[in-house]
């Protein structure tokens, strides 16, 4: 939805939800044949990637989805519902909110006031399913994380870690999301890529 090369013109709406949609769209046309598939899309998320010196900070939580303790960049939702997310990409809000949502995240994860950052990457979930994770770089933010954060019975623990150990957490499944795990790697894995993005 808030990427210009995705055509997501839909036929019919097949189920909407609070934050899922399920799209009957137009795939590809010929002379002879008009294709068409199935798009399940939702808001995307943000994450973000806070540095102090050699340190980058995580948090860690319990994911029901995994039944254990996941250790993950701050973050969430950009947009509570469907409904936010396409008014703001009418608009052209998407890059803005995407900031908002980073601003908002931090605040309620860790404790601390985003006050300067810059979008790094997206990453996309695939050619059928539209859910972008936008990963904000926090240059500049104020406050020291508390022991425990969290909102609506989330229970989360805040933590700086080495980036050479936050590379281990990553290679031995500690943190369990995979897009940022790729994320990660691609920044910091490789040595020059890592003086860059830390010099920039």
């Amino acid at each position: 939805m808030d990427s210009k090369d995705r055509d997501t013109t839909s036929t019919s709406v097949l189920f909407s939800g609070k934050l899922w949609e399920l799209l009957m769209v137009r795939l590809a046309a010929t002379e002879d044949e008009i294709r068409y598939g199935e798009i399940a899309q939702r808001p995307p998320g943000v994450r973000l990637i806070v540095l102090q010196g050699e340190m980058i900070l995580v948090i860690k939580e319990f994911r029901h989805e995994y039944g254990a303790w996941d250790y993950r960049l701050p973050g969430g939702k950009v947009y509570d519902d469907l409904a936010t997310w396409k008014r703001a990409a009418e608009q052209g809000a998407i890059p803005a909110g995407v900031l908002e949502g980073a601003r908002r995240e931090l605040q309620e994860e860790c404790g601390l006031e985003f006050l300067s950052g810059d979008e790094v990457f997206v990453s996309r979930a695939g050619a059928t399913v539209f859910w972008d994770l936008h990963y904000v770089r926090c240059m500049e933010h104020s406050g020291a994380i508390p022991s425990r954060a969290g909102v609506d019975g989330e229970e989360i623990y805040p933590t700086w870690i080495r980036l050479d150990e936050m590379l281990s957490f990553c290679m031995a499944g500690l943190i369990k999301e995979d897009r940022t795990v790729a994320v990660l790697l691609r920044l910091f894995a490789d040595v020059s890529i890592k003086a860059q993005f830390l010099g920039s």
